[in-house]
């Protein structure tokens, strides 16, 4: 696999899936857990989530609702 913050090169830009996607720091793919009541992908960076309104939205919604609002 490649490193977290290397830039895809163009021949394997294509080959990219749900298994490579990244936030900078964590694959996707890690963060799914088996006993996790529901499981959400928004579009920030890992550092990013601290203090983005839609995350912390989000959040607020699961806590309330055991679900992530779609």
């Amino acid at each position: 696999m490649q490193y977290h913050n290397r830039k895809l090169n163009k021949e394997s830009e294509s080959a990219a899936t749900e298994n490579c996607a990244h936030d900078g720091t964590v694959y996707v793919s890690e963060t799914r857990l088996d006993c996790a009541n529901d499981h959400i992908v928004l579009p920030v960076t890992h550092t990013g989530m601290l203090v983005d309104k839609e995350v912390a939205r989000q959040v607020i919604y699961f806590l309330e609702n055991g679900e992530f609002e779609r």
